[in-house]
């Protein structure tokens, strides 16, 4: 039979295989779910984590129960319905950055504009990349995930940015917290004794500096510029405050910093 859509094809495997699969995975040890907000660079960490423990028994997912995507609805409805032990690994990143990346992920999508020859300068991506709102989604997601399906509101641990990382437990779902500017070696370190491993590497992957827009991507980072008014709503947020040290936080807008206050 001929799909009519590779999201088609996806759909249909999602309904008969992806359901087997996740009732296989307890047999290799606790399920492992890499359960993250885009572009916060863990597609690296659950692809290494495969790569160590068996495809059977790690999972990464964005969003649970979306009606749109079936393995979404069998991961909640096996893992957080059925509270099964699951291992939920999560993580935050510098939102600047992160919506940054998810632009140039689906740049053509956003631009009309061609990632190997495009047309647009810095300042016209830069348009399209504040009407967009692409940076909206960081500053929900652990409420209208974590929180809504767990009951774990995260905010209300604290965490420590030089530390890098946090772990709690709520009932069966034991968190491990990531923050994506931690060095490798401690991140490593933290999903080791998460996950009782004797060694684990990560190993990069879906790098946005080597895909086919990284020429465009490299040269936006380098020379994009944001007002004073967009930085600071990003400033006074909850989330940037809550997983970033003040140091950090002056770096960061420093780096972005245009200097215009408009």
């Amino acid at each position: 039979m001929i799909m009519s859509s590779s999201g088609t094809l996806y759909k249909q495997v999602d309904t008969l295989i992806f359901p087997k699969r996740v009732l296989l995975a307890s047999i290799f040890g606790p399920p492992v779910l890499v359960w993250t907000m885009t572009k916060v660079g863990t597609t690296s960490i659950a692809r290494s984590l495969q790569n160590k423990l068996g495809k059977y028994r790690v999972f990464g997912e964005h969003n649970l129960n979306d009606p749109n995507w079936p393995r979404s609805v069998t991961l909640h409805n096996e893992f957080i319905i059925k509270k099964r032990p699951v291992k939920i690994i999560t993580a935050v990143r510098d939102p600047i950055s992160q919506s940054v990346s998810n632009f140039f992920h689906k740049y053509t999508f956003y631009t009309g504009d061609s990632v190997t020859d495009p047309k647009l300068n810095i300042n016209a991506m830069m348009d399209i990349f504040l009407k967009t709102r692409i940076d909206i989604s960081w500053e929900s997601w652990f409420e209208e995930n974590i929180k809504k399906y767990l009951e774990v509101d995260i905010y209300d641990y604290p965490f420590s940015s030089d530390k890098g990382y946090l772990t709690l437990k709520k009932e069966n779902f034991d968190i491990l917290l990531l923050k994506t500017e931690t060095d490798n070696p401690l991140k490593e370190e933290a999903i080791k004794l998460f996950l009782g491993l004797d060694s684990f590497v990560i190993e990069d992957q879906n790098v946005g500096d080597q895909k086919e827009y990284s020429k465009i991507y490299k040269a936006f980072k380098e020379n994009a510029k944001f007002s004073n008014r967009y930085l600071e709503n990003i400033r006074n947020s909850k989330y940037l405050n809550h997983f970033y040290s003040e140091k950090e936080i002056d770096l960061m807008f420093q780096r972005w910093s245009s200097g215009e206050k408009v």
